[in-house]
């Protein structure tokens, strides 16, 4: 059975711009000693708070979490018409094949 999730869940807005609204809820988790000093060691370097360091890594991995999901549901009519656009023939496309071919430059 798929669980479902708030609308806001999957419609959050990115980690980095997560600061933009109030924030008014409260999330408490206990670590281990070396987990404390692991997290603390990589908020200092990426020079954040302890907190907006593991709001962001946490936000970052339940968007990860949502948008990795495997299955979804269909209605029969949605259904037939996504297999119809999976078995439709392939269509060489010569601008997308050049772009392809193109070589990063650094």
């Amino acid at each position: 059975m798929a669980k479902l999730l708030p609308a806001s869940a999957t419609t959050a807005p990115p980690a980095s711009t997560v600061s933009a609204g109030a924030r008014t809820e409260r999330l408490n988790m206990r670590t281990t000693p070396r987990e404390d000093a692991l997290i603390r060691a990589a908020a200092e370097l990426q020079d954040k708070s302890v907190s907006e360091f593991v709001l962001d890594a946490a936000t970052a991995a339940a968007q990860n979490a949502i948008l990795d999901q495997r299955s979804f549901r269909l209605s029969e009519k949605a259904w037939n018409e996504f297999i119809d656009y999976l078995e439709r023939p392939a269509v060489f496309k010569p601008k997308l094949a050049a772009l392809m071919k193109l070589v990063p430059q650094d």
